[in-house]
């Protein structure tokens, strides 16, 4: 294994003086979607998520990458033009309606980012990984990730991983980009690689 051009993107948990979401009205919406790499637009659902009402308890300085209790990658608007510099065609975008919970001021200039770039590239063997049956067929959880460097595309800057879509991860070029730009509330924890089979081009699912 070696370390590698890839992270897992985090929220910054030392940087507390940044706006958070604190509650949420999903008006219908099932927030799982939003895990889940496939496409809403075009769906019942891209109507759907124009209901859903995100709050904040205080009005802190704004983030680029919001802390939310739904998991979901919140990001400023400036924060989304550095994702479509490099990755054009692997997010759908929503407008995020967040609002003060304490005058009800709405706080503009944030989306609600889907991720629908996904490609089958954790190595398990050599992932530290649980699972929820004897059989090992259940996963409940993937704590550190070693990457199949081999089956990831090489214009694959921002994707979930098919194995376990709730992590998030990024190439270093595109964490760089961010960090360069200034971008406040998120983190990167760099994963291992190994080479895995098959060629560079890669796969989606």
């Amino acid at each position: 294994m070696t370390m590698s051009d890839y992270y897992k993107v985090l929220v910054d948990t030392d940087r507390r003086d940044l706006m958070r979401i604190s509650s949420y009205e999903l008006g219908g919406f099932d927030y799982r979607l939003l895990w889940s790499a496939k496409p809403l637009q075009g769906t019942l659902h891209c109507d759907a998520i124009s209901h859903v009402r995100l709050f904040v308890e205080k009005t802190n300085r704004a983030g680029d990458f919001v802390a939310n209790p739904l998991s979901w990658p919140i990001c400023s608007d400036r924060f989304v033009e550095i994702i479509r510099a490099h990755s054009p065609s692997a997010i759908e975008t929503f407008d995020a309606r967040i609002i003060s919970k304490k005058d009800g001021v709405p706080i503009e200039g944030f989306q609600i980012v889907n991720v629908v770039d996904c490609v089958p590239c954790i190595n398990l063997e050599m992932s530290k990984v649980s699972y929820d049956d004897d059989l090992g067929k259940q996963i409940s959880g993937i704590y550190e990730f070693v990457l199949n460097r081999n089956a990831i595309p090489v214009d694959a800057h921002i994707f979930r991983a098919s194995e376990w879509r709730f992590a998030l991860f990024v190439t270093k070029q595109l964490a760089s980009a961010l960090t360069a730009a200034g971008m406040s509330g998120v983190a990167y924890l760099e994963c291992q690689t190994s080479e895995g089979k098959g060629k560079r081009k890669g796969g989606r699912s």
